[in-house]
């Protein structure tokens, strides 16, 4: 059964904070969290005191690598409808809509904008991407080699997603 989509929420990540724009009841609202764990309670609590309902909200970020795939990951977890777009497509659609402001926030809303008018997929975590990247972070966190082999590991994951 296909539920219709009452919110949009463009989310723009960073490796410390995300910011968010919601367009709910022709209202918009933006604002800032945390990109940990605790942030992303403090999100979807925010969403649902905003009378966002995971099953008709569409959330749409672009894909980051770990930043993004981390929270889009947890919103999934929680019954939330996600999207991770190719950066590619939103730079065209920014193009098309003359956007020129280029601030975090701008961002978010331009990412709302998106989804509200495109309607991109939901994303689907990988078992594979999720299994490889956790357990790349556990052995290695800063050595030069690590770095390495974990972008490796990333390219051919990427390759994989591709082909599929």
């Amino acid at each position: 059964m296909m539920n219709e989509i009452a919110c949009v929420v463009g989310i723009d990540v960073a490796k410390r904070k995300f910011d968010i724009a919601l367009f709910i009841n022709n209202k918009i609202r933006t604002k800032v969290f945390d990109n940990t764990p605790t942030g992303y309670k403090a999100f979807t609590d925010w969403l649902r005191e905003r009378d966002a309902i995971p099953e008709q909200t569409h959330l749409c970020m672009e894909a980051t690598g770990p930043y993004s795939e981390t929270l889009a990951t947890n919103l999934v977890a929680e019954g939330w409808r996600v999207s991770v777009v190719n950066p590619a497509r939103i730079k065209g659609f920014a193009q098309g809509e003359l956007a020129r402001n280029k601030t975090d926030r701008a961002d978010a809303t331009l990412l709302a904008r998106f989804c509200a008018a495109m309607h991109p997929g939901f994303w689907t975590p990988s078992p594979l991407r999720g299994v490889n990247y956790a357990a790349g972070s556990i052995a290695c966190k800063h050595s030069r080699k690590c770095i390495s082999r974990k972008v490796t590991a990333w390219k051919r994951i990427w390759q994989v997603d591709k082909h599929a």
